[in-house]
């Protein structure tokens, strides 16, 4: 009879545990689902111009009043006659230390567990991407990632404190463990189940595992993307 029930809590548990992690999967999702809607909110009220980053992830600055964490709260939709919600910038599952301890690169504390790709408008090539009239297929264009969470001595060279990823830098976004390695510096790609949540420009979420994002198959000079969903002229 022992040995029957611990066969039962060995099968059991990790059931348990993976029902846990989807159920903060699901709201992580739906913070991110607020957070989409509400920069499309922002960006009709401003001529299609989307939100900006304002925390430098490492010795820089800038401006954290005209940070997205900031300019998206009061474009958040509620119902008729109820309080505004404050959009929720913590994913459940984000164990990060740096929420309670400062980043050794910049000092700074952990605000956010999610990040907006530089790529919409704010690296240098991509300018003209700061308005969503001028994204080809926002439906297919990632608006926020899940930010890298960094642990105990390792803070990911200052980003588990940004609010942005570099999302223009990885040209060798390649397959397996060294494409999940350059963009897992900046991005928790397995935050659940292996997977990470995305938000999409037109306010839609989904689950998705890093290949599905950004994945390149050519040699970095002349590249070839299997998936990029990062670049908006070729998101589509």
């Amino acid at each position: 009879m022992i040995s029957i029930i611990a066969l039962l809590i060995g099968v059991l548990l990790p059931v348990l545990s993976n029902s846990r992690e989807v159920g903060r999967m699901v709201r992580c999702l739906s913070n991110m689902r607020m957070m989409g809607l509400a920069a499309v909110n922002y960006a009709y009220e401003s001529d299609g111009v989307l939100p900006t980053v304002g925390l430098a992830e490492s010795g820089g600055s800038l401006d954290e009043n005209g940070s997205w964490l900031v300019q998206l709260q009061e474009f958040v939709d509620t119902p008729d006659g109820l309080d505004r919600e404050p959009l929720l910038y913590r994913c459940p599952s984000d164990e990060s230390p740096f929420f309670d301890s400062p980043s050794p690169t910049n000092g700074r504390f952990r605000r956010t567990s999610y990040a907006l790709p530089l790529t919409l408008g704010m690296a240098p090539g991509f300018e003209r991407f700061d308005n969503l009239d001028n994204i080809p297929s926002p439906s297919s264009t990632i608006f926020a990632v899940e930010l890298v969470e960094g642990g105990p001595g390792d803070d990911r060279n200052g980003f588990v404190s940004a609010d942005h990823v570099h999302a223009e830098s990885w040209l060798d976004a390649r397959a397996g463990r060294a494409g999940d390695e350059r963009v897992g510096r900046e991005v928790q790609i397995d935050q659940h189940l292996g997977r990470a949540n995305y938000v999409f420009l037109d306010g839609h979420g989904e689950t998705l595992r890093r290949d599905e994002t950004i994945l390149s198959s050519g040699p970095i000079r002349f590249l070839q993307w299997e998936a990029n969903l990062y670049w908006p002229q070729i998101a589509r």
